[in-house]
């Protein structure tokens, strides 16, 4: 563990572990962010954002991609990962 504090809603705790660091509140409930340097493969949850733009009618491509709204950023997974993917859009946060 690297930091923890109490906030007005939750314990908070960010914790270090083979060069990822995690975001995780309420004593373990769940990871609400991940951060690694140079790896953006997670395997968790934020990555089922990124296939959203595709349920629109084919062929869509990435470069219609032009903004993302995001409710709750957390530590910034999610928007880590759109601009990894789709480049540098604006997200509504």
């Amino acid at each position: 563990m690297i930091y923890e504090t109490e906030s007005a809603y939750n314990y908070i705790q960010v914790l270090e572990d083979d060069g990822y660091r995690f975001l995780r509140l309420n004593e373990g409930q769940g990871i609400h962010s991940v951060y690694h340097p140079t790896l953006m493969d997670y395997k968790g949850p934020w990555e089922q954002v990124l296939v959203a733009p595709f349920f629109n009618d084919p062929p869509y491509e990435i470069a219609r991609v032009r903004k993302a709204a995001i409710i709750g950023l957390a530590a910034g997974t999610t928007a880590r990962q759109l601009t990894e993917v789709f480049g540098p859009i604006p997200s509504m946060a």
